[in-house]
């Protein structure tokens, strides 16, 4: 008689402990697939309000001024990234702004938004000019047509030697620029299946001679649609909290009862 109230209370035991380790484990599954899981709408935006919001910079040739963040460059004095170009170097030069990696949250289309103003050398010339490139999973820049834009798109071909020779670009000054007032471009970046990743290029192009007023390019309050940032330290917590379950639950089913 006694000796079954011993194992049934074991039994019970295990039961419990098998049970605390399943629904461990379920909660660290449903967790790490909450957080990886696409979201129905998502976005990705980029004010620059308080930081220069990861945004990195390649440049090449003698470019005296690179893009550059600035605490209050930007729209109603906020932050912005601006170049200023470079002029009179006797060759061409370049200056790229360039956005942290974006995953394509699920299939179908992105979309980019941003404001900006400029005033690239024109003298009824387009001799120097910005344009907006993407890359999609790590492959090379290849530029937006201006058939992507829904919204103040490029206004003219560079004659100007340089990287965007005879390419369509941004040149000129948009409408507003000495006030100062910012346009805002809209445009599609394509189509992509979920999980792709993408970055963002904001290229602007001078020839070896003379370079527009300062700045040339200011960009600001930048909206990528269908897309998230990767936050590694949030999904690395998940995935801490997985193991530790897993473990826990290893260690429980070898313990005597």
């Amino acid at each position: 008689m006694f000796q079954r109230g011993p194992k049934v209370a074991s039994s019970r035991r295990f039961g419990v402990r098998r049970n605390l380790t399943r629904g461990g484990l379920r909660l660290s599954a449903a967790l790490l697939a909450l957080a990886l899981a696409p979201e129905s709408f998502s976005q990705a935006s980029f004010n620059f309000n308080t930081s220069d919001e990861g945004f990195t910079v390649a440049s090449g040739g003698p470019v005296s001024s690179v893009w550059t963040y600035s605490a209050t460059a930007g729209v109603g004095g906020n932050g912005a990234w601006y170049v200023n170009g470079t002029g009179g170097q006797g060759v061409p030069s370049y200056s790229a702004l360039i956005s942290p990696t974006l995953i394509v949250s699920a299939t179908g289309v992105a979309t980019l938004s941003f404001n900006h103003r400029y005033s690239f050398e024109d003298n009824s010339t387009p001799w120097d000019g910005g344009q907006v490139l993407v890359s999609v999973n790590g492959g090379a820049f290849t530029a937006v047509p201006n058939s992507a834009f829904t919204a103040n798109g490029y206004n003219g071909a560079l004659i100007g030697h340089g990287v965007l020779e005879n390419q369509q670009a941004f040149n000129g000054t948009s409408a507003g620029y000495a006030t100062p007032s910012y346009i805002t471009s809209t445009l599609s970046l394509g189509s992509y299946f979920g999980g792709d990743t993408l970055r963002v290029r904001f290229l602007g192009a001078w020839d070896e001679a003379v370079v527009g007023p300062a700045p040339n390019w200011v960009v600001d309050n930048i909206t990528v649609s269908n897309v998230t940032v990767p936050e590694p330290t949030f999904v690395a917590g998940i995935f801490g909290i997985a193991v530790l379950g897993w473990t826990a639950g290893r260690r429980r089913r070898h313990r005597s009862p």
